[in-house]
């Protein structure tokens, strides 16, 4: 009977060394806190970056300001790659993120877009004809920024705040004008190219508007630092920049 006993709880401790030993080698899961506008880059992007290293991706979609409340609030996140710099800038300056491991990969445009079978909005200088604006809630927002930003220096915010319904990401605004709840909106190009239902009518000034710029940054406190700078340049690499410019933004990180 001992001897049972013995041989019982001996497999019974191999099995759980094994078990442990097995988990030790599961790659560890990155989470990406990132911009909505990103979310058909990223998506492929990750993927394809999971293939080559074993490393798993989860994906975090929201507008910047959000996601920049999530991670100062404590949310588990391993990089943010933002729509703008005043948000990454935040995280540094509460200590949450090392400014060397921060870098600026893409930027983007500003556009007007209006459903596809519209043809009473041409340009800027049409808008008073609108009746509903959609744009991005400027305080949480980067495109609504960028956009109350580009109106207000083009002297027409004033006039239009009252017709503004505002988004709380950009694909919210997007959506907004795809199913005509809203005349004209203003998002960034690379989601514009992303619909068949909206059409492109003017790219705004960029001097209307602070430059649009998306830094992708490793948060401090990341539990997978080798991985997340693993994805950190891999999201530098060619063959990203490549497919950022494939789906409307413009590299920044030169080959």
């Amino acid at each position: 009977m001992y001897r049972i006993f013995v041989a019982v709880l001996f497999s019974a401790l191999l099995i759980t060394g094994c078990s442990k030993a097995d988990s030790s080698h599961e790659s560890p899961a990155l989470t990406v806190s990132a911009a909505a506008s990103l979310a058909d880059v990223l998506n492929p992007l990750t993927t394809q970056f999971t293939k080559e290293t074993g490393i798993l991706v989860h994906l975090n979609f929201a507008s910047s300001g959000t996601l920049e409340k999530q991670i100062e609030a404590g949310a588990s996140a391993d990089l943010f790659f933002s729509a703008a710099e005043n948000y990454t800038n935040q995280l540094i300056d509460k200590g949450l993120v090392d400014k060397k491991w921060v870098k600026p990969l893409v930027s983007n445009k500003l556009v007007l877009i209006v459903p596809k079978n519209s043809d009473e909005i041409h340009s800027i200088d049409d808008l008073a004809a609108a009746k509903v604006i959609a744009i991005g809630t400027p305080e949480l927002v980067p495109a609504g920024e960028y956009a109350k930003e580009a109106l207000t220096s083009l002297h027409l915010w004033g006039a239009l705040q009252a017709k503004m319904v505002y988004g709380k990401d950009v694909r919210q605004v997007l959506s907004y004008v795809e199913t005509g709840n809203a005349d004209v909106g203003l998002v960034y190009l690379s989601d514009a190219k992303t619909s068949t239902k909206v059409k492109t009518v003017q790219v705004l000034p960029d001097a209307s508007h602070q430059p649009i710029l998306y830094p992708c940054a490793i948060i401090k406190n990341s539990d997978h630092q080798n991985e997340a700078e693993k994805l950190f340049h891999y999201l530098q690499s060619k063959a990203a920049m490549q497919l950022f410019k494939k789906y409307g933004f413009e590299p920044l990180v030169k080959e």
